[in-house]
Formats: structure tokens, sequence, C-alpha cells
């Protein structure tokens, strides 16, 4: 009578989840998915420009220069196109998109060096 104890579950389902199988299949799905961030970019030095929404889809922003891309047509700066990208507080220069946190707010600029506003 000790071995009808230990055997395993009936129904595919408990045999499913006693393997393992089901769980690590939605954990794959989730991690396929693409890395979409979003955020909030200013115009460097102006204290008017309210901010645009970026949102970095992976598949489309594959890329830093693709990013720059982006932002230039988000905020529509009158330098011409963003070279480079900014944290607010500190103005330390953004180099690579995965430095870029979602939910984040930066600041967009051209060649000139960073403006701290107050």
């Amino acid at each position: 009578s000790s071995g009808a104890a230990e055997a395993p579950p009936l129904g595919g389902r408990a045999g499913e989840r006693a393997s393992g199988r089901a769980a690590s299949g939605e954990d794959e799905r989730q991690q396929r998915q693409p890395v979409v961030k979003s955020v909030l970019v200013y115009r460097n030095g102006d204290p008017f420009f309210a901010g645009r929404r970026v949102v970095i889809h992976e598949k489309k922003v594959s890329s830093f220069d693709v990013f720059l891309k982006e932002v230039t047509g988000g905020v529509q700066a009158p330098f011409g196109a963003v070279r480079n990208i900014y944290t607010p507080r500190t103005g330390h220069r953004i180099r690579k998109l995965d430095q870029i946190q979602s939910g984040g707010n930066y600041v967009a600029g051209g060649q000139e060096a960073f403006k701290k506003l107050k």
C-alpha cells in the first residue's frame, strides 16, 4: 500500500505541471516578446517645451543612431538633428540604447553642450 502513496498524480494537466513543461513554455513566450520602452524627451535649453513621448520598439529601433533619428522627428528641435541624449538632472550623456530606462526622462541636444535649467 506504500506504493500507491508515491504514485504521480493522475490527469494530463497535473502531469504537465509536475514535469514543469507548462510553466517553462509560458516563460519562453514572455522572453521572446519584443522590448518596448516609453520615454519622455525634452529639448536642450528649452524651458517651454513640454516634452514629447518617444516609444522605443526593439524591432524598429535597432540601434542608438535609429533612436536619435526617432527623437529628432519627435521633438522637432530648432537646432536640427539630435546628436546627444542627456539625463535631465546631471546632464550625463547617454551613449547606448540599453542605458535608456523605460519611463525615464531625457534631454535631446544637437552639437551644443548640455544646458541645465532651473
